[in-house]
């Protein structure tokens, strides 16, 4: 171990400390018996310190986020403009830790706590700070438009419109919401080259598409059923409950009556239409309040009748829509007379 250009040298034993000046170690050094083997430049590689020469025509100040754009051979650093969210190839990688003068270098860092800031307009400590479409800004509101990087950059350490302080980590990989081909998709809107990505944690209220396809990329099959055609298949969607004295729909597969309040009635049923071929209705009585009746004009099949009348709790009438009528399945207790 050499002493050599150190202020303040001691050594005591086995111990060696410096206070300023250089400490030059010419062999192996060990901490705790365990030799380390860390190269300088592996070393230097943890300094999240950078010399960054502005070369962008005017001064910046520090604070300012920039991402890295060249090299300047005549400072001998590499160059840095100020980031953009309005553009995914000006990501923000570092934050200026004191301002550089144009045509001059300076030091910025991955990350770093940046003192006396008006952080005022954040909403509280913790809060996130954006990067802003304002170029080698920050914000503490999420930039909205379509073709926007929505990127955090770092949080706010201390409120307060004089000496208030964020800490910057836009070189630590940050807190990247969406790339420029997910972000700000609103739900029920459209984005060209968008997509929407949905888990069990993720309410993405409305989303409205033109064509959905299923399948391997290539070989995807669309699906053609139309919304209402979808929502057959959802039984809850698909049950009414209706009273003595209703209007059955054609459209809801199940109809369950339940006439507690209303008593012994009737209730009606429109014809079916060409459309609806093939769809399976059934009308089962829940809760028996009396008898309950439904004229059998537009209804075909079964025993010869003109009506259909539900006496006891569990009796349906299972029926099949054809183009004019409806056609009798099934008579499950119930009277056709």
């Amino acid at each position: 171990m050499s002493s050599n250009n150190v202020q303040n040298y001691h050594q005591q034993g086995g111990a060696v400390w410096v206070v300023g000046g250089r400490l030059d170690l010419n062999g192996s050094w060990f901490i705790n018996g365990t030799q380390v083997t860390v190269t300088a430049a592996q070393l230097n590689a943890i300094d999240s310190v950078t010399t960054v020469a502005n070369k962008t025509g005017g001064d910046l100040v520090k604070g300012t986020i920039v991402y890295l754009s060249g090299y300047d051979t005549t400072l001998g650093a590499p160059s840095v403009t100020e980031a953009d969210a309005d553009d995914p190839a000006k990501k923000a990688t570092l934050v200026l830790t004191e301002a550089i003068a144009n045509n001059a270098s300076g030091t910025a860092e991955s990350e770093a706590v940046i003192t006396a800031v008006d952080t005022s307009a954040y909403s509280a400590v913790g809060s996130f700070v954006y990067e802003s479409t304002t170029a080698g800004e920050s914000t503490q509101t999420a930039p909205t438009d379509a073709d926007d990087d929505r990127r955090v950059v770092g949080v706010v350490k201390v409120k307060d419109a004089a000496v208030g302080e964020i800490y910057y980590f836009p070189g630590r990989g940050g807190l990247e919401y969406a790339a420029v081909y997910l972000n700000n998709i609103t739900p029920g809107t459209v984005k060209a080259n968008g997509a929407v990505i949905a888990d069990s944690n993720l309410n993405i209220g409305i989303a409205k598409v033109t064509a959905l396809h299923i399948g391997a990329s290539g070989s995807e099959t669309e699906i053609t059923s139309t919304a209402a055609e979808l929502n057959l298949l959802d039984l809850t969607a698909q049950t009414e409950t209706v009273d003595a004295g209703d209007v059955v729909s054609v459209l809801k597969r199940i109809t369950f009556i339940d006439n507690t309040t209303s008593g012994a009635g009737s209730i009606t049923l429109a014809t079916p239409d060409a459309s609806m071929v093939g769809q399976v209705k059934v009308i089962e009585m829940k809760i028996d309040n009396g008898d309950v009746t439904l004229s059998l004009t537009n209804v075909q099949g079964g025993t010869a009748a003109t009506t259909c009348t539900w006496a006891n709790a569990g009796e349906a009438l299972i029926l099949v829509a054809g183009e004019i009528k409806w056609n009798v399945v099934s008579e499950g207790g119930v009277v056709l007379s």
